[in-house]
């Protein structure tokens, strides 16, 4: 079954307003993976809400603590929390993938164990930014409006959404996601990341 042309255009009408706001979108996520691993294994998860509470009351009411005193927790707590939250309410419910949880290692928060809030909060930047190149790539492949829709079934399908966090992955993990993979399923990792340089989804080699 083919899909209409108008319903391809409006698909396009809507991606195309929704990358209007991409920078919007994964700015939030930017700022609260770097704040997520600096709070370290213990950093988030059930109960480090009350105990980051008291950091902060000792900090405005205690003379002579410093945030020092805490080793930076309070404000990376602090900054991770706002930025989670700003990511959730601004796009909703986020899901993920199998192979991105893999990769990486629901919607992030500081209520999830540390480990999980970074994976979370990584596979969500890779989903957005391979959706942002999905419609980077159909505007230069000057085919009609009304193909955008099937164009971007088939995009999906060929990407590995892994390319686009490739940035976020030690050395050391992405030598294992790589060693791990079969022929075909390095064949398609390669061709993801190039449309990923290609597109400027994801920073150039070399700049971090």
């Amino acid at each position: 079954i083919g899909i209409p042309k108008a319903a391809g255009s409006q698909a396009l009408v809507n991606a195309r307003a929704q990358a209007g706001n991409y920078q919007r979108e994964i700015f939030p996520l930017e700022h609260a993976i770097p704040a997520l691993e600096k709070l370290g294994t213990k950093g988030t998860g059930p109960g480090t809400e009350t105990i980051n509470n008291l950091k902060s009351f000792a900090l405005s009411m205690v003379p002579g603590v410093k945030e020092s005193d805490f080793n930076g927790t309070v404000k990376d707590y602090d900054i991770a929390k706002k930025y989670l939250t700003d990511f959730v309410n601004q796009t909703g419910n986020s899901g993920t993938n199998d192979k991105l949880a893999a990769a990486f290692a629901g919607n992030p928060s500081v209520h999830i164990s540390n480990a999980a809030a970074v994976d979370v909060a990584k596979s969500a930047l890779a989903l957005r930014r391979m959706k942002q190149a999905e419609l980077i790539s159909f505007e230069k492949s000057g085919l009609p409006e009304e193909d955008y829709q099937k164009y971007a079934v088939r995009f999906n399908n060929e990407q590995d959404p892994r390319a686009y966090g490739i940035d976020q992955m030690s050395p050391d993990n992405l030598k294992k996601l790589i060693t791990g993979m079969s022929k075909d399923e390095l064949a398609t990792f390669k061709r993801s990341v190039e449309i990923a340089h290609n597109t400027k989804s994801i920073p150039p080699i070399g700049s971090k």
